[in-house]
């Protein structure tokens, strides 16, 4: 198949699921027992192995980043992410949102803490996750630019040399300041569970 056709079959199958979504938003009722998750973090914090972690126990299935833009922009996040989680309700519902998933990726903004109140005030458990040493994070992205790869699953060593553009890196250090603090807004008046990488992970 051509990347075209994949890219159109992909797209098809992201609208078909988003039109569902909407449909059982409005259609079907949250099962009493069933336990609604959401990881809010930035990128290179862990995120994805902290889902990992989660669903290995079986209590979750995994979703991953349901507003990444890379499934093309969901035109209604919230509407979007409660029906999806009434949807696949044979299981309690899981997934991580990144706030700039709500802002400044997206075509059409949504505000931060409107978002995750209105999951909140739903009963969703809010799983905080951020890395204390900005120094790190940052060098975290440039290596995985580096390496061409945002995940490595192999043990394998790896040996090679970065030359860093020091204004660069400190222009992304004081963006993962200007995150966390854009993070810290969304979650004001909302009672969260947080994990540090440096600790927990």
């Amino acid at each position: 198949m051509s990347p075209l056709f994949n890219n159109i079959s992909k797209q098809l199958k992201c609208r078909s699921r988003e039109a569902l979504s909407y449909l059982f938003n409005y259609t079907k009722s949250k099962p009493s027992d069933s336990v609604r998750a959401v990881i809010f973090a930035q990128g290179r914090t862990g995120s994805s192995l902290l889902e990992s972690l989660l669903c290995s126990s079986r209590h979750f299935r995994q979703n991953g980043e349901l507003l990444s833009v890379a499934h093309g922009e969901v035109l209604f996040p919230t509407h979007f992410i409660r029906g999806l989680s009434k949807w696949k309700s044979g299981n309690n519902f899981i997934f991580h949102v990144k706030v700039y998933q709500l802002t400044v990726d997206r075509r059409r903004p949504i505000d931060p803490a409107s978002f995750m109140q209105g999951l909140y005030s739903e009963g969703w458990k809010v799983i905080y996750l951020r890395r204390r040493n900005k120094i790190k994070h940052a060098l975290s992205n440039v290596l995985a630019e580096h390496r061409g790869a945002y995940h490595k699953y192999e043990d394998n060593k790896e040996d090679f040399k970065i030359l860093v553009d020091c204004q660069r890196f400190l222009e992304r250090i004081n963006n993962r300041m200007r995150i966390e603090a854009a993070e810290k807004d969304a979650l004001e008046n909302i009672e969260y569970h947080e994990v540090v990488y440096e600790d927990d992970l």
